[in-house]
């Protein structure tokens, strides 16, 4: 019996190591970065570990993958086609480093048990986030770090957790809201992601980032179109209930909603303009990674900005540094995730019945 206890110990850890570290990721992702990313390099030397070791069988990798390897190996082609590749090879790890977060958790959450813990967890903590920054819009402060806000000129706060700006805060709980969303319609437990949702929902908005509101808007009724033409209708009538709720109730989100519609001289189309002149010179082989900086200069558009390190879009980063077949590897990660995430849920939904 004792022989077998060392064994026991050892296939017990490589069961609940994996899971540990996903459930610590997934806590810490909605308040700090620092942290995630501590719980993720250490989840990918476990991983790694346990492959060398022959502890730990990760699933065959899908296409999503396949194209995110893709899109990996055009950013390192970049680096000799480019136009500065010294400069190109310094800023690699900056830009590649979070292509590597899937294959991560790919071998984290090979077992259904982990896969469930950290998904609940994940979205535990982002609600718990975004009524945080609910109650950083009407307060503002940072209680956490004990600093104020920015106030936004309608009145208000933006809201931002305890992250670095509101556009992290609401990028990082626009995907959990629509976890917590999968997790409501999910049938069990119902009414408490229900809230969960609420919170991430109410987050969301008070963060003020007009992205992520239209992500979250297009987001849902994509989602309520794929359940039909009646959930779709149904969803498209809360929307626009919520909507007119939020201009009535509070002013600052009114004001806030109303800009969306002032467009014609916003610094992010013409940082748009400039990505796409790059472009039209490197269609093909991109002008190298970090290359959007000291090219700024010579291709900038007329006008204000209030940042020129990046784009302010994936998709025209990835255009600028790889070219065409780089955007093309982008859709195909897109197009495949979402093609496998459907099959994923209707056969789910045919073990269930």
């Amino acid at each position: 019996m004792s022989s077998q206890l060392p064994g026991t110990a050892a296939a017990g850890f490589w069961r609940t190591a994996p899971a540990s570290l996903a459930v610590l990721f997934a806590l810490a992702a909605p308040w700090s970065i620092a942290a995630a990313q501590t719980a993720w390099i250490a989840g990918g030397l476990l991983v790694l570990a346990g492959i060398l070791l022959h502890r730990l069988t990760v699933p065959h990798l899908p296409w999503t993958y396949m194209f995110i390897l893709l899109l990996l190996a055009l950013q390192a082609l970049s680096i000799p086609l480019g136009l500065h590749p010294a400069r190109s090879l310094r800023h690699f790890p900056n830009y590649s480093w979070v292509l590597l977060f899937p294959f991560v958790f790919w071998g984290l959450l090979a077992q259904a048990t982990a896969r469930s813990w950290a998904l609940r967890a994940l979205a535990v903590s982002g609600g718990l986030a975004g009524l945080y920054g609910v109650i950083q819009h009407f307060t503002g402060r940072e209680w956490v770090k004990g600093i104020l806000l920015p106030e936004f000129s309608g009145g208000g706060f933006f809201a931002m957790g305890t992250l670095s700006h509101h556009l992290t805060y609401a990028g990082v709980l626009l995907p959990i809201f629509f976890l917590a969303i999968g997790l409501a319609l999910d049938g069990r437990r119902r009414i408490p992601w229900l809230v969960v949702t609420l919170c991430l929902g109410l987050g969301l908005v008070f963060s003020f980032a007009r992205t992520a509101w239209v992500g979250t808007v297009v987001g849902i009724l994509i989602l309520g179109l794929l359940r039909g033409r009646r959930p779709f209708l149904l969803t498209a009538g809360a929307l626009v209930t919520v909507v007119v709720a939020a201009v009535l109730i509070d002013p600052a989100v009114q004001r806030r909603l109303f800009s969306l519609l002032q467009i014609g001289d916003d610094p992010r189309l013409r940082l748009w303009q400039t990505s796409l002149r790059i472009v039209a010179d490197y269609p093909w082989t991109g002008a190298g990674v970090g290359s959007f900086g000291p090219l700024f200069p010579i291709y900038s558009v007329p006008g204000v900005y209030k940042s020129t390190v990046h784009p302010h879009n994936d998709l025209l980063a990835i255009l600028v540094v790889a070219g065409i077949p780089g955007g093309l590897a982008w859709f195909g990660i897109w197009g495949f995730f979402f093609r496998e995430t459907c099959l994923s849920g209707r056969k789910a939904r045919r073990e269930r019945r």
